[in-house]
């Protein structure tokens, strides 16, 4: 029982080792780096809508709604949110090891 209540306690530096993880998976799917069952989960938002819209320039993920707090730790709709969530410079960077670099100085900056 203890175990249990020790796996919902998260630290300050989880949280943003989570979003790095997630973020780099979001990067390989938006760079077509990804296995096929995880580019089906995102669309992203030129993709998605027929009409020139602002948020086409921007390369946004389409978040995808849930009636429940549980549904929101699915990939599917985690994953968009924490990509929409990252400015636009850090999204259009072509090289991997430069998109986690700034990646983590991103994260960095907002941790402290």
């Amino acid at each position: 029982m203890a175990e249990a209540r020790a796996l919902k306690f998260f630290t300050k530096g989880d949280k943003f080792r989570i979003t790095f993880k997630v973020a780099t998976l979001m990067y390989n799917v938006f760079h077509q780096r990804s296995p096929p069952y995880l580019k089906d989960l995102v669309a992203f938002s030129p993709s998605a809508y027929q009409r020139q819209l602002r948020s086409s320039t921007t390369w946004s993920a389409v978040v995808r709604r849930t009636r429940t707090q549980f549904g929101r730790c699915a990939f599917s709709v985690s994953g968009p949110d924490v990509w929409n969530s990252l400015p636009t410079d850090i999204r259009l960077i072509d090289s991997q090891p430069a998109f986690r670099r700034a990646l983590k100085t991103h994260l960095f900056n907002i941790c402290f």
